[in-house]
This record gives C-alpha cells, structure tokens and sequence, in this order.
C-alpha cells in the first residue's frame, strides 16, 4: 500500500497540472469555473485515496490558482479580502468533508457524501 503512495500523488499533482493547462491554454476559463473544477478534483481525490494525496493536490491547486487565475495574475499576491477569505474556505473544505464524515459515521466515498448533504437538509440529485 505505502509503494503506490508516490504514484497516487503524483496523479493527484499531474491532475492538477491537467485542470490548469486545460482552463488557462486550451479553453480560457473564469476564475470561478477553475476554482470548482479544482475543488471536485480535490474532492474525488479525498474520497478516493485519502488526506495526504489530496492535501498535497489542494496546496498546489491554492498555489497555481493564485499564480494563474487570481488578479494579478503572474504573481502570488492575492488583490483584496475576498479573495483571501475565499482561498482559505476552498482550503479547509477537503479537510472538513472528511472529518464530517467518519464524525456521523460514514465512509467518505461519493455515496457517503451523498448521504451527509441529505441529512444536512440539502437536495442532490
């Protein structure tokens, strides 16, 4: 199990590296669609191989969306306090998810997310 750790982080940060190239070369995107985007990305990697995979996943996405998407692009300055409150909330989402989570009991795969949003009172479908 500990063999294929490098492996799996090195899928999760190429995933990354893909979703950036993706929405800054191949087809423009707004710094909202990128930012969701790396936020189901990080969210399938948590609920698939677990904390370090998408910690590490979730730090490199906060870095390039910074350095790529965020005014002023091409630095690591974030322009306003909005935007530093919302970096912080994407950051501490894939943690909170999973620790929700195993606290009701449930495993934090996609069905058992589903489940915690239901008990929650949200709708999915």
């Amino acid at each position: 199990m500990l063999r294929r750790r490098p492996l799996r982080v090195l899928v999760a940060l190429s995933g990354v590296v893909l979703v950036t190239y993706v929405a800054y070369r191949v087809i423009p995107m707004n710094a909202t669609t990128v930012g969701f985007a790396y936020l189901l990305l990080i969210l399938i990697v948590a609920s698939t191989w677990g904390f370090l995979e998408a910690a590490l996943a979730s730090v490199l996405a906060t870095l390039v969306f910074n350095f790529f998407f965020l005014p002023p692009v091409g630095t690591f300055t974030i322009a306003g306090p909005g935007i530093t409150s919302s970096t912080k909330v994407a950051s501490t989402t894939m943690s909170y998810q999973r620790t929700s989570l195993y606290k009701f009991g449930m495993q934090p795969t996609v069905q058992g997310m589903t489940m915690y949003f239901n008990n929650m009172g949200f709708t999915t479908n």
